[in-house]
């Protein structure tokens, strides 16, 4: 992933980020999604 503000040309984007899955397999898709869906609910409900 990349954060997202490179791809602001307004100085916008400081709180986003950009994932790149497009050579993944869908399965590599799948468990990304989990992993950063996993590590945002710890974030969240720590």
């Amino acid at each position: 992933f990349s954060p997202g503000d490179v791809f602001y040309s307004d100085g916008e984007g400081a709180n986003t980020f950009r994932l790149g899955f497009s050579r993944l397999k869908e399965e590599e898709i799948v468990r990304g999604i989990k992993i950063i869906g996993d590590t945002l609910k710890n974030e969240i409900w720590s």
